[in-house]
């Protein structure tokens, strides 16, 4: 299954730092979790820096790694937590 997905940001959503951090889905349920914040695409990459730091801005695409598809690793991987 897919394991990532984008999100158009149109100048709202995740930036620097905000990798781990939740991608929520409103559902008649409530908000249910859906992604984790990974990277942003080479589409946020402006004119500036160097190679080696590139800039760039928080208004273009974000790429979210899919909990859904993963969710039975998490469920097996949980289950073998010890507290």
């Amino acid at each position: 299954s897919q394991t990532e997905f984008l999100v158009s940001l149109k100048n709202k959503g995740s930036c620097y730092g905000d990798s781990g951090g939740p991608a929520m889905l409103e559902t008649v349920n409530g908000p249910m979790l859906v992604g984790i914040t990974s990277r942003m695409t080479i589409k946020n990459r402006v004119p500036g820096g160097s190679p080696r730091v590139p800039v760039y801005e928080c208004t273009v695409d974000m790429i979210y790694t899919n909990v859904l598809a993963l969710k039975e690793w998490v469920d097996q991987a949980s289950s073998q937590l010890r507290y």
